[in-house]
């Protein structure tokens, strides 16, 4: 089956539900990116929230699930709601530190927000991070405020 992420999560949900009742938690993940590729925001949304009710905090694949579920949020300008979702992430890494995009998210947040001292904060952390180079194009696009950062 296909589903087009420029189309209603109708048809996604239950090939979502599907996935994780096989424990395919990353293709789950993976239907919902498609969605927000295309800025469909409030769908990725959806289908984040769907997968984070499905599957326990102590799954591995947990804290990307929440930094999807922010990404969306950010999609659609809820930042402080953004922070605390990435915010609890990263708890949940426990003492591991967050990735790239996850980091930047978190910048452009607290940006948002007007913290521009916890915003430069993440962002120093995320430029630190040794794929900061190769994602330089890609921050232009998403995350316009930052492309002189990279």
């Amino acid at each position: 089956t296909q589903v087009d992420p420029r189309g209603d999560t109708e048809q996604a949900l239950p090939i979502i539900q599907k996935l994780l009742d096989l424990h395919e938690i990353e293709a789950a993940m993976n239907l919902g990116k498609a969605f927000l590729k295309v800025e469909r925001h409030s769908s990725s949304l959806e289908i984040f929230e769907f997968i984070d009710a499905r599957i326990p905090a102590s799954n591995e694949f947990h804290p990307k699930v929440l930094a999807h579920l922010a990404y969306s949020l950010i999609g659609q300008q809820q930042y402080q709601q953004a922070m605390r979702v990435l915010l609890k992430a990263r708890r949940e890494l426990q003492g591991q530190e967050l990735g790239f995009w996850p980091a930047l998210g978190l910048a452009y947040s607290y940006l948002k927000t007007g913290n521009t001292q916890d915003s430069n904060r993440w962002l120093s952390h995320a430029k630190s991070l040794p794929q900061a180079p190769e994602y330089a194009p890609l921050v232009a696009r998403i995350y316009p405020e930052f492309k002189d950062d990279f």
